[in-house]
């Protein structure tokens, strides 16, 4: 029964509602933290933000003048906080803030009404904009047309704060979204959970809006009992892929409690096919990404012991698994210690590792340095599920990682801190917003620079790296025909051309009004994908 309390408590400050910060007390008495570190060291800079009550940061993405945009929760109206609008404060709001390069505080605005508001993604228009995505429970404030318990909620800011429109969009009972990507159109595709009328299950529900809000289409995928999806990402192909959990039995291989489920999707939304990944547990999806060899890896948190689950370190272990392009298992790695862990994001390293963000609470296994309670931990793994290096962060309360991005120096995590010391420099009450930057020790500035222009015969070569945003770009053979993108941090495609000259080689100009950072370089030619990362420093 304590079991089952602590899990209910640590998901609802992770990932859905949290109502009131005593369960912190709980939660610290119960559960010990971690650390891991290998070969490479990172240092840390950290800035807390919020109120005295519980406030949790969900996402960060970076924009522009390299500033800083994060979403999250809030239930505090004091501190850094105004315009909260949830009463009591039983029930939480949007909270968004916007923060320089150094961690200074632009702007800070809350939104939603008096039930219970929670943001869970961010992405960024084409007009500079930013959407988030998340769910809503209220009817005023600045919520409108709420449809039945709960709403998807999705909602676009201008880059000073102002509120450009905000739809909700679901049925009679309780429907959330969690994840959102921007589209080549200009649009954007959101998922989540659609509960059925009869309040009976949960599928999958994605959905299409354009730049306005105004939705194309919608697509249920799932089965007869409950499903739920977590995370999207696009594919190389122009479709997408979606990953959750499922407790259903009919038309996949099922394992048993709830798995992963993964579906590959068209543009269209279309499925093209599904997958279910686990043993007989819980096993929950909230991350996935494409690789270079058009696999994918997927990322969340494992309780089982058997069937596709191996060496598990008891109670809930992150599992990362690796899967062809049909979705075919290919490795599986469970990290963590003989208490909880989790990951809610987890991103490609720019030499092709993976980078794993998430709690953890013990001392053992693959974590070392626990502070007590639950910690940040940020973990390099190679491109076979290997650790590298790892950090844990924290103090003597709870503290966790819920959003990581990649920066010219390092990375910048985004997640709460209950605590009041260790690696907390600030503390405003209850929980904050904690967001955390990395450096590694090697060569700082170019470390990720280095990585990416140690570049093999089979990869695409970029010349210079870093770049102004004019640079050459060459491919391992010469390609009778081949499209080319490049990606932002949030999947936003900011250049497009196919070249068809039978050439190995090509220079590329990017709009000089793109904003210094780490985007991606696809070339897609006769089914075959390969990636390679830019730096655009102006």
């Amino acid at each position: 029964m304590l079991i089952s309390l602590l899990i209910m408590y640590r998901k609802n400050l992770a990932m859905t509602k949290f109502y009131k910060t005593t369960f912190a007390v709980i939660l610290s008495f119960f559960i010990f933290l971690q650390t891991t570190r290998a070969q490479t060291i990172f240092n840390k800079k950290d800035k807390s933000y919020g109120g005295s009550r519980s406030d949790n940061a969900t996402s960060i993405k970076k924009v522009e003048n390299g500033n800083y945009f994060v979403s999250g929760q809030t239930i505090s109206n004091d501190g850094q906080i105004t315009g909260f609008h949830g009463g009591l404060g039983f029930f939480s709001d949007f909270w968004i803030i916007k923060i320089n390069s150094t961690g200074k505080l632009l702007w800070q605005k809350t939104l939603g009404g008096v039930k219970e508001d929670v943001p869970f993604d961010i992405a960024l228009s084409a007009d500079g904009g930013y959407v988030i995505a998340g769910e809503t429970g209220s009817v005023d404030g600045d919520v409108t047309n709420n449809h039945g318990q709960t709403d998807f909620w999705v909602v676009k800011l201008s880059t000073v704060g102002t509120l450009m429109w905000a739809h909700t969009y679901g049925g009679i009972r309780d429907d959330a979204a969690h994840s959102i990507i921007a589209t080549a159109d200009d649009g954007f595709i959101v998922v989540g959970k659609l509960r059925s009328p009869d309040g009976s299950n949960t599928n999958f529900w994605v959905i299409k809006i354009n730049g306005n809000g105004i939705m194309l289409w919608q697509k249920i995928y799932g089965n007869i009992f409950n499903d739920e999806a977590y995370a999207i990402s696009p594919t190389a192909d122009g479709g997408f892929i979606v990953a959750g959990k499922t407790q259903s039995i009919d038309g996949i291989n099922y394992n048993g409690f709830t798995d992963y489920m993964v579906v590959k999707a068209d543009n269209n939304g279309n499925m093209q096919w599904q997958k279910a990944y686990g043993g007989t547990m819980r096993d929950e999806a909230h991350s996935v990404y494409q690789t270079a060899d058009g696999g994918y890896v997927i990322g969340g948190f494992t309780e089982s012991i058997d069937k596709q689950v191996t060496n598990n370190h008891a109670s809930f272990d992150i599992w990362i698994i690796k899967v062809n392009s049909t979705g075919v298992l290919q490795w599986q790695k469970t990290l963590g210690c003989s208490d909880i862990d989790w990951t809610f994001d987890v991103i490609p390293a720019a030499d092709g590792g993976i980078i794993v963000s998430g709690d953890v609470s013990s001392t053992d296994g693959d974590i070392k340095g626990n502070h007590s309670g639950s910690d940040m931990w940020v973990a390099k793994l190679n491109n076979t599920g290997k650790v590298l290096t790892s950090i844990s962060l924290g103090g003597s309360s709870s503290d966790g990682a819920r959003s990581i991005i990649p920066v010219t120096s390092g990375y910048i995590v985004a997640g709460y801190a209950n605590s009041n010391d260790g690696n907390v420099s600030k503390y405003f009450g209850g929980s904050d917003f904690w967001i955390v930057k990395l450096d590694q020790t090697l060569s700082q500035k170019n470390i990720i620079a280095a990585n990416i222009t140690k570049q093999t015969d089979n990869q695409l070569k970029i010349y210079p790296n870093p770049s102004a945003g004019n640079f050459r770009l060459t491919l391992p053979d010469a390609i009778a025909k081949s499209a080319v993108t490049i990606t932002n941090s949030s999947d936003h495609i900011i250049y497009r051309n196919t070249f068809s000259d039978n050439q190995t080689s090509h220079q590329i100009s990017v709009d000089k009004k793109v904003i210094d950072g780490i985007y991606t370089v696809t070339v897609i030619s006769n089914e075959k994908i390969i990636r390679q990362q830019l730096i655009i420093q102006n």
